[in-house]
């Protein structure tokens, strides 16, 4: 069906009720059509023509535009009238920083009569207030003078005087005219609840994360880097590269960070226990996984599972994924593995996407396979901090002992330093050094039978007043390491 243009009286009456206008074509504008009881029917809505409009709004007093914008305000919105709002922003931005409450819309008034800007807004309460952006001061109601940046509450019936004219604040618009149909003339409005609705969605996810948590009251048992021993070099790094621009991101935000490191060496070295001191020194939140924890059946899950870690990683700022077992997702492409290529392009996307956002994310991969990880993987821009975590030479042995045995009840005849050499001879790594002080602490319960008392029901916590640890409790415990390693291959070294 076709509509042809129609012609039609309208009689709009503007500020005289007994003053009529003359007919005038009217056009069209879009038709909303509507299924109802008379079906098939359309529905159409006839305005004025654009032409008309400067004679409209030349009838329009500035009180009532003020007074038809101040009533459409809702708590929380401000309403700036002004004839050049541009120019006026520097000033407008002294004043709205000085709102106690988040601004949800912004509506402005232009008219060409102004000479000033003037600045309202409704409060919770229903009560709206005048700010003074200029430099000029603005006096109501003739007595009350309202220097720049300051404000007063207004009501109706008062008189804002400026230097060419006075404003009246009015309830109700005065004039006749139905002044729905020409508001969008001379009324702008921008609701930034459209475009914050992202923003608090994250804020309050994050907001929530952070509840969600358990509340740290420092545990004497957590795991710092005062208690990772024989790994000075990696820890400094980490600390420079990684812990401090977490916890001071103001000043770094000029450097290039790397949100990216890959701790790579053998097993058993203290790569996890870094990245959980990491974790811990800095209070972020933290996701610790396997690689292959995401993997799914389902095409497309395994994917969508990154996606999943990265964006709650985002909400959880500052926050560090932990990926243990890095080189089971990250092998250099190229094989037969099509899928597997799809999920490294997959995970390669999400880590450029930290990086170039500069978010307080950082991702710690942990690999005791470095030589297959994909080359993409590796440059920088994804990973661009590259740690080795060796093991432990003499000197790191000797620390990785101290650490462990601290606290432990040793016999005067224990000589750490010819442990840590024996140790080292052996070629212990972080985890074997813990493993044989555990070792050595259990043979001490042996020795002293506190195992047999424990099965007989005497046993009393009195009974370790007398407990030690020997010299003999440590070398049966390195001779049993060594009698149960002995097709083991050192590794690292």
């Amino acid at each position: 069906m076709r509509i042809l243009p129609v012609q039609q009286n309208l009689q709009p009456i503007i500020c005289n009720k007994e003053k009529e206008l003359k007919q005038k074509e009217t056009k069209i504008s879009s038709p909303k059509f509507f299924d109802n009881s008379a079906y098939g029917m359309a529905q159409v809505n006839f305005k004025a023509r654009v032409s008309d409009v400067p004679q409209v709004l030349e009838k329009i007093s500035l009180d009532d535009k003020i007074a038809y914008a101040l009533k459409k305000l809702k708590p929380c919105e401000f309403l700036i009238a002004s004839k050049d709002v541009i120019s006026q922003i520097p000033k407008l931005r002294e004043c709205i920083a000085m709102a106690p409450f988040l601004i949800s819309k912004i509506s402005v008034v232009n008219d060409k009569s102004l000479n000033e800007t003037l600045l309202f807004t409704k409060f919770s309460d229903g009560q709206y207030t005048l700010f003074n952006p200029n430099d000029e001061v603005i006096v109501l109601n003739g007595f009350q003078p309202i220097k720049r940046n300051s404000g007063a509450m207004i009501d109706e019936h008062d008189a804002i005087v400026l230097s060419n004219q006075v404003i009246m604040i009015k309830d109700n618009p005065d004039n006749e005219l139905k002044l729905d149909d020409y508001a969008q003339y001379f009324l702008k409005e921008y609701d930034f609840r459209r475009d914050a609705k992202e923003t608090y969605r994250k804020y309050n996810m994050q907001r929530l994360t952070i509840l969600s948590q358990p509340v740290k009251t420092g545990d004497p048992d957590a795991v710092t880097f005062a208690k990772v021993g024989g790994q000075k070099d990696v820890i400094d790094a980490i600390k420079k590269r990684v812990l401090f621009p977490m916890k001071y991101p103001e000043v770094f935000k000029n450097n290039s960070i790397n949100h990216g490191v890959i701790l790579y060496g053998p097993p058993g070295t203290g790569k996890s226990l870094i990245a959980e001191a990491l974790a811990n020194e800095s209070g972020a939140a933290v996701f610790k996984l396997c690689a292959t924890d995401l993997d799914s059946k389902y095409i497309g899950e395994s994917e969508k599972n990154w996606r999943n870690l990265f964006e709650e990683a985002k909400n959880s700022q500052p926050s560090i994924i932990y990926i243990d077992e890095f080189d089971a997702i990250a092998r250099q492409r190229g094989g037969i593995d099509a899928y597997g290529d799809k999920l490294i392009n997959q995970v390669l996307s999400l880590i450029s996407d930290v990086e170039k956002s500069k978010e307080n994310v950082y991702l710690i991969a942990a690999t005791n396979n470095y030589d297959v990880l994909d080359p993409a993987i590796m440059r920088s821009g994804r990973f661009g901090l590259h740690l080795e975590v060796k093991a432990p030479d003499l000197e790191g042995t000797k620390e990785i002992l101290k650490i462990h045995t601290k606290g432990k009840p040793m016999a005067k005849d224990f000589d750490i330093d010819e442990a840590a050499r024996r140790m080292y001879a052996k070629k212990m790594t972080g985890a074997d050094i813990a493993a044989v002080v555990d070792s050595a602490y259990s043979n001490a319960f042996e020795r002293l039978d506190f195992y047999k008392a424990m099965d007989e029901g005497r046993f009393t916590p009195s009974m370790m007043n007398y407990f030690d640890i020997t010299e003999e409790d440590l070398t049966k415990a390195i001779n049993d390491f060594e009698s149960k390693k002995k097709t083991r291959n050192p590794i690292g070294f």
